[in-house]
């Protein structure tokens, strides 16, 4: 496997060459979500820990973004949880994401 210090560079000659516009070319990133954690430090309060006695939660849900280079084209949320029904959308009918377990 070769890994090259100059991608940012090649990439930019390869666009440049092939004449790639700019709604083709996409990104697409993937995050974690810990939707029912607290803060652990907050602008308004001095307090850098969390109350104490208390675990911080684990649940966690992964995101996929992806858009095009001109921000024009943005591709639906794609969420992946670890269960087919999750309680945090236990009430929700539809939801304008892609959802998978």
């Amino acid at each position: 496997m070769v890994v090259t210090t100059n991608f940012g560079k090649e990439l930019k000659e390869m666009i440049e060459s092939e004449k790639y516009k700019e709604e083709f070319i996409y990104n697409a990133d993937e995050t974690g979500l810990f939707w029912r954690s607290l803060p652990r430090k907050t602008l308004a309060s001095g307090i850098d820990k969390s109350a104490s006695g208390t675990k911080l939660s684990k649940e966690r849900i992964t995101l996929l973004v992806c858009a095009n280079a001109t921000g024009n084209h943005r591709l639906p949320l794609f969420v992946i949880e670890k269960s087919k029904k999750p309680r945090a959308f236990k009430n929700v009918k539809t939801m304008p994401v892609i959802y998978t377990y």
